[in-house]
């Protein structure tokens, strides 16, 4: 009788029709332009949360399977606080076979820095939401043709390297990190310059150092200035010892932009080495 009813039960469920997952949102792409080595067009990427992901893609020509690299800027001069910062950057490594996205964050709208560093909890939530539309850019980067999911880098600068680090904590894609200026406590850099709401710190609950600790990539460079007045060498020195695995660490005679040629010429050995 028990096992009639069992049956009956299963044969019932197996009729019932199967939910489909609702689709991945599509990205939208803009006109191309020809770059050396291959082409760069925009898009617009809806996440399944509501928001929209933006930025460039740099698409290596040829035909076998190539290297993916993905930017995260900086916050810094408005011209460049926004994925254009890396347009160099991906353009040769286009013309070496390396395709590239270039993400704009939430810290390329105008005004941005004036939100944060008031409430911890909305900027948790913020911060989360940035790491999610990072993945959702990886996504998007890895769905393109012949991207090659065995190489996989992500370089990131200023604001863009502390969450790129707690994306590497989430997210085991990437086997190769560039961080570049940036700060070991990003409660520091939310409240840089105003008057911090008693408990922030605690209450934002976000640890950089500890979560790129429990991330597991292949290969890690770091590169500093010695003039950044925004990095005390002390959370310089506690970023980079917050590597999971020995880093490449690189320190140069210059400020927080780090623009000198030799830091762009480093940073594309490096990952030319670290991704053929």
């Amino acid at each position: 009788m028990i096992q009639a009813l069992v049956a009956a039960i299963a044969a019932t469920m197996l009729a019932l029709p199967v939910a489909k997952a609702p689709p991945s949102p599509a990205p939208t792409y803009g006109p191309a332009r020809a770059v050396a080595g291959g082409e760069a067009l925009p898009f617009s990427l809806p996440t399944a949360q509501g928001r929209q992901v933006t930025g460039e893609i740099y698409r290596a020509g040829g035909r076998r399977a190539h290297p993916v690299v993905l930017f995260v800027h900086w916050l810094g001069d408005p011209p460049s606080t926004n994925h254009t910062e890396f347009e160099a950057d991906a353009e040769a490594l286009a013309g070496q076979g390396i395709s590239s996205l270039l993400v704009d964050a939430m810290w390329s709208r105008p005004g941005w820095v004036g939100t944060v560093g008031k409430d911890p909890a909305a900027d948790a939530a913020a911060t989360r939401n940035q790491v999610a539309d990072l993945r959702a850019a990886l996504d998007l980067l890895l769905a393109q043709p012949r991207a090659d999911r065995r190489r996989v880098a992500v370089v990131a600068h200023d604001f863009g390297a502390m969450v790129a680090a707690l994306m590497a904590a989430e997210d085991g894609r990437a086997q190769t990190y560039v961080l570049i200026a940036g700060n070991s406590d990003l409660a520091e850099w939310y409240t840089y310059g105003k008057a911090v709401p008693p408990g922030y710190a605690k209450d934002l609950g976000i640890d950089v150092t500890a979560a790129l600790k429990t991330a597991q990539p292949r290969a890690v460079l770091f590169q500093f200035a010695r003039r950044d007045r925004y990095i005390p060498t002390d959370r310089a020195r506690a970023f980079a010892a917050a590597s999971p695995v020995p880093p490449t660490v690189l320190v140069y005679d210059d400020d927080h932009r780090l623009g000198l040629p030799q830091a762009f010429q480093d940073r594309q050995a490096w990952l030319l080495k670290q991704l053929k």
